[in-house]
């Protein structure tokens, strides 16, 4: 589908789950500037799906549940974005 940086989404995972939230977020905020350059090119149904998914890492994040933001990049958005 889509081609986002696979290091960038390894980066951001493994931040998260070490406690690096500075780093962390730094590399989300990158990470969804990728996502959203690309997201026109993904299939229309696939559209709703990544946007729900940011959704849910965003309010992890915001609650501070990085396990569960790293967990949503690595095995949930990670099969839409990645080609």
């Amino acid at each position: 589908m889509g081609i986002v940086n696979v290091e960038m989404v390894s980066k951001t995972v493994r931040a998260f789950r070490l406690g690096m939230e500075g780093e962390a977020n730094d590399s989300l905020v990158k990470l969804i500037d990728q996502v959203t350059s690309i997201i026109t090119q993904l299939p229309a149904e696939v559209t709703p799906k990544v946007n729900l998914l940011l959704e849910e890492i965003f309010n992890a994040v915001s609650r501070k549940d990085y396990l569960w933001a790293a967990d949503l990049l690595e095995y949930e958005l990670y099969e839409y974005i990645i080609e």
